[in-house]
């Protein structure tokens, strides 16, 4: 805060890593979020489905909101309307009638396709100026977040808030290769 308690000093947040991870993974999202939507009228939960389909097929709209990260009423929005246009199939378990599976149809595919090629160019932009070696060791330091940041997100903010939980050794962290 500053001193005349009037306004947050925001200089502290701008410097903290995770919000700068985070702004810089946002105007990223927000530029290909630009062109999946106006180019092809997708959703954020319906290109998150696409994505999930064009990763691992035949999945279940709970695998997709779980591999996304979006509620299921959301995916199962976005399900409904991707299959109305045709970019999506669902089928019935043969083994369990109530498990309906879903998966790309050609036309999905050529809709991911065309927006992996321009997510493609965004990420050659942005790490362009980059070495090999330091997109390697980017590469290594995230996942090393991604690991940490379910430990992190398992905890939850109580466990912050009163400083019982945290871990007291920084090394407990460190990052492994």
């Amino acid at each position: 805060m500053s001193s005349d308690n009037s306004l947050p000093d925001f200089t502290v947040i701008g410097a903290w890593l995770p919000y700068r991870l985070h702004d810089a993974a946002a105007r990223l999202g927000t530029i290909l979020f630009g062109y999946y939507s106006r180019k092809h009228g997708l959703s954020k939960p319906a290109w998150k489905t696409i994505a999930a389909l064009a990763a691992k097929p035949d999945l279940s709209g709970g695998d997709i909101a779980r591999f996304s990260g979006i509620d299921l009423c959301a995916i199962s929005r976005a399900i409904t309307q991707l299959q109305q246009r045709g970019l999506i199939d669902r089928r019935a378990s043969t083994h369990d009638k109530r498990f309906i599976s879903v998966s790309l149809t050609q036309a999905g595919e050529e809709m991911f396709q065309d927006i992996l090629d321009v997510a493609l160019r965004i990420e050659a932009d942005m790490f362009g100026s980059l070495s090999q070696a330091e997109v390697e060791s980017l590469d290594q330091i995230v996942t090393h977040l991604e690991k940490t940041g379910a430990q992190v997100e398992a905890r939850g903010w109580q466990a912050y808030a009163d400083g019982s939980d945290t871990p007291q050794n920084p090394q407990s962290m460190e990052l492994t290769t």
